[in-house]
C-alpha cells in the first residue's frame, strides 16, 4: 500500500492549499488521518492522464484503491472482515505545469457487510461491498463544496503477476501545509487489478497494483489553516 500512494503525494500538496480537510476524514484512511493495517490487503492506482502529456482543459481523474483484511484508524474504527478506503482526485492543466483541482471523493468510514479475500498464497484476492463516499466540488478560488457521506458500493479482482517478495519500505512527502509518511513490511505480490466504484469501473490505465501479508501504518496531517 505504498506504491500508489506516491502519485497522490504531489496531488496532498495541492489539495492541502484547498482545505482538503474541511470535510470529515478521519473516519476512513484519506485525508487527514492516522491508519493501521495488520494481515492480507491489496492496493492499486489508476490515472487517466496520457503519457505524452495531458491536453489543456481536459479533466483527468487519478485514482487510488486500498484495502485490508485488519485495519484501525485514527477514529479507533476497527474492523476484522475487511477494511478499504479509496481516493479520486479530477483536475485539469489550464496552461500552468501543475494541475488545477476540480473534485475530490474519498471514503470517510467503514461499510458494515464490506469483506476482504485473499488467496493464503497471495495469488487472488476479491473485495466487495459498501463504504460511505464524500464528494468534493472545487472551483477556481479553491473554494471546496463538500456533499453529505453516501453510501456507495465497491467491487475488485486482484490477480498476481509477479512473485512474492519480501518487502520492507517506507515513504515521506512534506510540503506547505502538508506532511505524509507511509511504511510496510511483509510479503508483497505484483498484480493486475479490476475494480469498480458505484458501478462504474475505475476510469484510465493502472499503474501499480499488489496483493500483500504483513504490515502497514500511514499518516496524512494538514497543517494548513483551513483545516
Amino acid at each position: 500500500m505504498h506504491r500508489g500512494l506516491v502519485i497522490f503525494a504531489a496531488l496532498g500538496l495541492i489539495l492541502s492549499t484547498v482545505g482538503g480537510a474541511n470535510a470529515d476524514t478521519s473516519g476512513g484512511c484519506s485525508g487527514a488521518s492516522q491508519c493501521r493495517t495488520t494481515g492480507q490487503g491489496v492496493d492499486a492506482s489508476w490515472s487517466n492522464a496520457p503519457a505524452d502529456g495531458p491536453v489543456i482543459g481536459q479533466l483527468y481523474t487519478d485514482t487510488y484503491v486500498a484495502a485490508s483484511t485488519t485495519m484501525t484508524t485514527s477514529r479507533g474504527t476497527r474492523t476484522n472482515a475487511g477494511g478499504l478506503w479509496f481516493f479520486q482526485f479530477t483536475y485539469r492543466f489550464d496552461g500552468s505545469d501543475k494541475p488545477s483541482p476540480v473534485g475530490v471523493a474519498f471514503v470517510t468510514d467503514f461499510g458494515s457487510d464490506l469483506v476482504v479475500n485473499v488467496d493464503a498464497k497471495l495469488r487472488t484476492a476479491t473485495v466487495s461491498g459498501t463504504v460511505m463516499v464524500v464528494s468534493c466540488t472545487i472551483d477556481a478560488d479553491f473554494n471546496e463544496t463538500c456533499g453529505d457521506p453516501v453510501a456507495t458500493v465497491v467491487r475488485g479482482t486482484w490477480t498476481a503477476s509477479g512473485p512474492a517478495l519480501q518487502v520492507t519500505s517506507s515513504y515521506r512527502a512534506k510540503g506547505p501545509g502538508f506532511t505524509m509518511s507511509e511504511s510496510f513490511s511483509g510479503t508483497q505480490r505484483q498484480a493486475t487489478a479490476a475494480v469498480t466504484i458505484g458501478g462504474a469501473a475505475v476510469p484510465g490505465t493502472s499503474y501499480w497494483a499488489s496483493i500483500s501479508d504483513g504490515k502497514g501504518h500511514s499518516v496524512s496531517i494538514c497543517h494548513a489553516p483551513t483545516c
